[in-house]
C-alpha cells in the first residue's frame, strides 16, 4: 500500500478530520483565527482606500447625471492621490473631491471657495452607491 504523509491520508468519517489529522487540525485552528484577524486589520485600510475610490467614482458619476449644470463635461477622468480622489470639471470650473483623511465630500465652485458638503457615507445612499464594509463584516462575513 502507498504510504502518504499524515496530512494527506483520507480518514474514515468516524475520525474528526476528513483530510487532516487532529494534530494538524488543532494547529490550523490555532494559527488560522489569529492570522485572519491580523489579515483583516492589516488589509482593511487598503481595502477601504480601494473601496473609497470606487465609491467616490460612483458618487461623481451620480452627481454628473443629476447636476449636469454644475459638473460638466460628464465623464471627466478621476484623479487619485494619497490625500483625495477628485474630478475637475473644466466647462463649469468646478471640482468635486473626497478626502481620504476624513471621508468628507468637498465641492469647489467657480468662485474658488471649497465647501465641505458632508460625509461620504451620508452621500452614498442618496447616490445609490454601495456602503463600505464595516469591521464586523470584515471579520465574520467571509
Amino acid at each position: 500500500m502507498l504510504s502518504l504523509p499524515d496530512f494527506i491520508v483520507f480518514y474514515p468519517p468516524k475520525y474528526k478530520g476528513l483530510f487532516m489529522s487532529t494534530t494538524i487540525q488543532s494547529l490550523a485552528r490555532k494559527l488560522l483565527w489569529p492570522s485572519l484577524f491580523c489579515l483583516c486589520f492589516l488589509t482593511l485600510p487598503f481595502m477601504a482606500q480601494a473601496g473609497q475610490d470606487t465609491q467616490a467614482e460612483c458618487l461623481f458619476n451620480w452627481a454628473e447625471k443629476n447636476y449636469a449644470s454644475l459638473f460638466a463635461p460628464s465623464g471627466t477622468p478621476t484623479v487619485f492621490s494619497t490625500d483625495s480622489t477628485s474630478r475637475h470639471y473644466s466647462a463649469t470650473n468646478a471640482n468635486l473631491r473626497v478626502s481620504t483623511a476624513n471621508n468628507h465630500v468637498y465641492y469647489q465652485g467657480p468662485d474658488g471657495a471649497e465647501q465641505d458638503v458632508g460625509s461620504l457615507s451620508d452621500w452614498l445612499p442618496k447616490a445609490g452607491c454601495p456602503l463600505p464594509p464595516s469591521m464586523p463584516e470584515c471579520l465574520f462575513n467571509w
